[in-house]
């Protein structure tokens, strides 16, 4: 007769057998849980230093985008005119538009909800 769990005599019956086979079995499964989180360990650096890296390249590519962006430009509005760098321009018009669908997400999605 084959052991399921080492340690464990094969044969025990009544409640100390499925008391000593629970907790077999726990100590079994702990040992497996144990060897998975040790396989994960080193994957997780690898995850970590791949978001490292992720974030570096954006953050150069942002340094590029503003240091490409700085000459002046004329900008217009209804009865205004100025001039600024293309970069700020640039900020405020994509700060406008997030706010702008953040306020209305809200309201058309309400509105698609109410249809149904």
């Amino acid at each position: 007769m084959s052991q399921p769990y080492p340690g464990v005599a094969p044969v025990m019956h009544g409640a100390v057998g499925a008391v000593a086979h629970v907790a077999a079995w726990r100590m079994s499964h702990n040992v497996v849980m144990a060897n998975e989180e040790a396989k994960k360990q080193p994957a997780d650096r690898h995850d970590q230093l791949a978001k490292l890296v992720l974030a570096g390249v954006v953050i150069a590519l942002l340094v590029a985008f503003i240091v490409g962006n700085t000459q002046q430009v004329k900008v217009s509005f209804v009865f205004l005119h100025t001039r600024s760098r293309l970069i700020w321009v640039l900020l405020v018009t994509n700060l406008l538009g997030f706010v702008a669908g953040y306020l209305l997400h809200g309201r058309l999605a309400g509105r698609s909800r109410r249809k149904r």
